[in-house]
Parts: structure tokens; sequence; C-alpha cells
């Protein structure tokens, strides 16, 4: 038999000798009650801070990067989220099409208040020659007109009416082009607006992709921009780990600076595993401030219970005579150990 298979069957008995001390109520304040106490490991993960947002900012058309108003590393002035200018494209285009559609519109306007004057004289000529027809009725049954003219009227009045009908429909069509021609000037000045390539106000930049004098096309990156007010951190982790990630608040520490600490909670963990590792990816958020920004390495400390029938005992109890390691039992008996780990000022000992 080993000395690792001694050394479990020793502490094996030595396990029960000290429940029954418990079950006696006689416990010592020297006495370790091993199996109250299943070895556990402190498992240090660390990980690299990351922007929880980036966005790249691209031009929609084509043409000539006109100004760059910001380079990378600097931060984009004004209120968080708010819309910040940061690039130009060449709009002499842009401008030309805005006049045109400004004068159609212009021009649609003018057609639009000709046709409703002409409706107003159709609908005028309309009232006289229903007046007209009314007085023509009259002396017709008074036998003094004749027929002719009698029937002369009415076609007049009817034509009458027929042209108010034809020129509401010119004026209703003059609408229909000035309301197209209002919508072609809206369209014309958001392309011209969307010459100016935005970004949202407190953001970093981190990329300037183009130059002034650049053609683009669209969708061509200009600029890639991050927000560090909010951190993300990408871990890999087992059952085990996630297991212990989650039954607790997680608290990340900073090997560089060492005097700080900040909450973290869990955003996302995969729904699937890794096929080669059988981890999950798992991303925690932190708030960010300088000095914590992204790039920053990061640690957690979990603790995790240790594989095996291990149990932990303080190195106070365990005695030493040259290389054996032994303890001693309620009754004064030295047993012979070998502990598997001795750290954090206790052993991991197999039971």
């Amino acid at each position: 038999m080993s000395r690792n298979e001694n050394s479990c069957k020793c502490l094996r008995i030595l396990i029960p000798l000290l429940i029954s001390a418990t079950a006696a109520s006689a416990i010592a304040d020297d006495i370790w009650a091993p199996h109250e106490h299943p070895a556990t490991v402190i498992r240090k993960i660390t990980g690299f801070t990351e922007p929880a947002r980036t966005l790249t900012v691209s031009s929609e058309f084509d043409g000539r990067i006109a100004d760059v108003l910001y380079d990378a590393g600097e931060t984009i002035p004004g209120e968080y989220n708010q819309a910040v200018p940061l690039a130009r494209l060449d709009d002499t285009f842009a401008r030309l099409a805005w006049r045109r559609a400004t004068a159609a519109t212009d021009t649609a306007t003018q057609q639009q208040h000709e046709t409703e004057a002409r409706l107003d004289l159709a609908q005028r000529e309309r009232a006289y020659r229903k007046r007209e027809v009314d007085r023509i009725e009259a002396l017709a049954a008074d036998g003094k007109i004749a027929a002719t003219e009698r029937d002369a009227a009415e076609f007049a009045s009817d034509t009458a009416v027929l042209q108010v009908k034809l020129v509401q429909t010119a004026v209703e069509l003059a609408a229909a082009k000035a309301a197209e021609a209002d919508v072609a000037v809206a369209e014309a000045e958001e392309r011209l607006r969307r010459h100016t390539l935005s970004g949202p106000g407190g953001w970093h930049v981190v990329e300037r992709v183009v130059e002034p004098g650049t053609n683009v096309q669209p969708g061509t990156p200009a600029l890639r921009l991050a927000d560090t007010r909010e951190l993300a951190v990408i871990l890999h982790l087992s059952e085990t780990e996630v297991a212990a990630l989650t039954a607790g608040p997680v608290v990340m520490s900073f090997p560089h600076y060492p005097s700080l600490s900040r909450p973290a909670t869990i955003h996302r963990v995969a729904v699937e595993h890794d096929l080669r590792s059988n981890k999950r990816e798992v991303e925690l958020r932190i708030a960010g401030a300088p000095p914590i920004t992204g790039g920053i390495e990061v640690s957690i400390s979990l603790e995790i219970d240790a594989s095996g029938d291990a149990v932990e005992i303080p190195s106070a109890f365990l005695g030493r005579r040259l290389e054996q390691y032994y303890i001693t039992s309620e009754t004064g008996e030295s047993i012979g150990v070998i502990p598997l780990s001795i750290q954090n000022g206790a052993a991991w000992v197999a039971g």
C-alpha cells in the first residue's frame, strides 16, 4: 500500500473520531472537524477591459472627403450621445441639387396658384351660364325667344359645368406636383445634411481611417469610435467556474492598480460552449472611469470546490517529523498524512 493510500486511510479514521467528539459536545479549541471543511481552491482568472460599445462612422454617399475634424485619441466634445459633426464630404453637387429642387417647388407653387385662379374664373362662368339659362327659359315659356337660342344657352351652361370639373382636376394635379416638389426639397436638404458625418458626444476616437481628399464609396468607414463609460470583460469559463461566478457578487481587481477594485455585473453567458475547451463565453460589465479604460488587465477570484474527497485542515494542526506530516487524533495518536496542497495557512488532505 502506498504512502498516499495510507494517509487517506488514516484520515478516514481521524474524521469519525472528530465527529464523535462533536456529538459529545466536547470539542475543544484545538480540535478541528475536517468533514465540515471540504477543500476549496481560489482560482484567479484574468482578462482585459474593452469598450462595451463601439461605432464605425461611414459615408452614405460617394464623394470626396473635404475635412476630418478629429484625430485618434481625442474625445468628442458635447453632451453625452449628442450628435457632433466629425467629418464632411464635398457637398457642391448636393447644394446644386437642393437649389434645383427649390426652384422646381417655386415653379410648382406658381402653377398651383394659376390653376386655382382658373378654377375661380370657371366657377364664375358656370354661375353666369346658369343664370342665363334661367332667363331664357322664362322667355321661351312666353314664346318670346326661339328654341334654338334656348338650346344654345343650355349647351353653354353644360360646357361651363364641364370646364369647372376639368379645372378642378388641374388644380388637384398642380397641388400634387407642388407636394412632390416639397418632398424633393426635403430630400435634397436631408441629403445635403448627411454630407456631414456625425458621431455621439462623449465618445472617443479610436481610429481615423480617411484623410481630406480621400474618395469614398457608400459604406466606407471614416472614423471608429468607442464608448468607455461602460467596459466589457470577456472570459471563457468552465461550468464549475460559471456556477461559482453566479453564486455571489463579482468584484474585479486591477493588477496594475492594486488599490482599485470595482463591482461587476454579469451581462451575458453564452448558451453554447466551445467544443474544444468545453468552456462558455461570459461577458462582464463594469463602469469605466480613468484610469480604468479599455485594454486594462483585470482579475477575478472564484472559490471552487476542490475535486475529489479532499478536506481542509489548518496548518497549525499539522505536525512534521523530517519529511513526514502527521495529525494528532483526539486520543493523542499521531496519524501520518500526505498533504495534496498547502496554501493560505491550510492544507488539503484526501479524505
